[in-house]
């Protein structure tokens, strides 16, 4: 009886850790592929950034800040803090 447990003490541990390593694997796999992708990228020298980022995240930064007072405006001084944030 004792080896019978043993046995399948082991096959299971077996089947845990090959269950992980796989896990494991398709992480590393994925990262390899972000990792290719990125120095694809820097080789070439091309930034994905699309035109008027800069502004379109001031807008929005806007528009939250102002929507914030807005609905906030009991909340000791949060709403006055931030419409009062400079971006530069």
């Amino acid at each position: 009886m004792q080896i019978t447990r043993g046995n399948y003490s082991n096959q299971h541990a077996r089947e845990i850790i090959g269950e992980e390593m796989e896990k494991i694997s398709k992480i590393t796999s994925r990262s390899a592929l972000a990792a290719t992708y990125l120095e694809e990228h820097k080789s070439r020298g091309t930034d994905e950034i699309p035109e008027n980022l800069s502004e379109k995240m001031y807008d929005a930064i806007f528009s939250f800040k102002e929507k914030y007072a807005m609905f906030h405006s009991d909340a000791d001084n949060l709403s006055q803090l931030l419409i009062s944030v400079k971006i530069s």
